[in-house]
């Protein structure tokens, strides 16, 4: 009978103590609890892809520090692929609401709902998306970089992306491009790419890095239409495809240029292809 009411007594202790660790709080949240989540209303602007947030105002939201932590949705024009991932299958490419300049980066992401890509081919320059991916910045040798972070996926991909259309704009010597149409067709190559066509550009004489590079015979400045946007003619022969001569064939800040020949991507800076263009006109002379 003592041994009977011992063991009783003994259950009796076991299921007091398990009812008593029942009723104690946890001392942290378990992942996934939802306690750690944030409170967030799936029609404001930024959660859905019916209401992303465009380039600026993610950018802004991250100087203001007021990024979500959760993923947001982004909508963008492509204005550079950058980089692709063998390993990852993923590339590294920019965004700005325009195309044409490198507001945001996307860092490391996938493509339609989270698909490999394949080649940096598979995403073009002009092409409009919509990312979902956590928005950040980090600090790069002193340099602040807006990002979308690793792991994003792409919604939705609009347009083909080709380069630009100028029609027969820049083909003959009286309709050429201007510095700022030079530009967007040279970034629209993508990094490494040369124009198999050669086109006309005319700008002022912005700056001068080479009057005359006695090694290779050329010259390298850069040209605008207002002062604003410059192209760079980089590495350039003179008039007729001929070597430049120190002292003879100087330009000058201010000097009304036409250059004729191939436009280039190089390592991500659009310029003319290094000796593959020529002076056309200077000031109005073409000798």
């Amino acid at each position: 009978m003592k041994k009977l009411l011992s063991y009783l007594f003994a259950l009796a202790a076991v299921a007091f103590a398990f009812t008593s660790c029942e009723d104690v709080p946890m001392p942290y949240d378990y992942p996934n609890s939802g306690n750690n989540s944030e409170n967030v209303d799936p029609n404001a602007k930024g959660q859905s892809a019916d209401n992303p947030y465009t380039v600026q105002e993610a950018v802004q939201l991250i100087k203001d520090g007021k990024a979500p932590t959760t993923e947001v949705y982004v909508k963008g024009v492509v204005s550079k692929v950058d980089y692709y991932s063998e390993d990852y299958h993923s590339l590294s490419y920019y965004l700005s609401d325009d195309g044409k300049t490198e507001d945001l980066q996307v860092y490391s992401g996938k493509g339609i709902n989270g698909a490999d890509f394949n080649s940096k081919s598979d995403l073009k320059v002009g092409q409009t998306v919509i990312v979902k991916g956590v928005i950040k910045s980090f600090d790069k040798k002193g340099t602040t970089i807006y990002e979308v972070d690793k792991n994003s996926q792409i919604v939705s991909i609009e347009g083909s992306g080709e380069t630009p259309s100028t029609g027969d704009k820049g083909l003959s010597k009286d309709n050429p491009l201007t510095p700022s149409e030079a530009l967007d067709i040279a970034k629209a190559l993508g990094k490494g790419n040369t124009s198999t066509e050669s086109y006309y550009i005319k700008g002022k004489i912005s700056s001068i890095k080479f009057s005359f590079d006695a090694e290779h015979g050329t010259a390298t400045f850069n040209i605008s239409a207002d002062g604003s946007k410059e192209f760079t003619c980089y590495s350039v022969y003179y008039f007729g495809n001929k070597s430049w001569v120190e002292g003879n064939t100087q330009v000058n800040v201010g000097d009304e240029v036409v250059v004729y020949g191939k436009l280039t991507n190089f390592k991500g800076t659009p310029e003319t292809a290094a000796k593959k263009a020529c002076l056309y006109s200077l000031n109005g002379k073409t000798e």
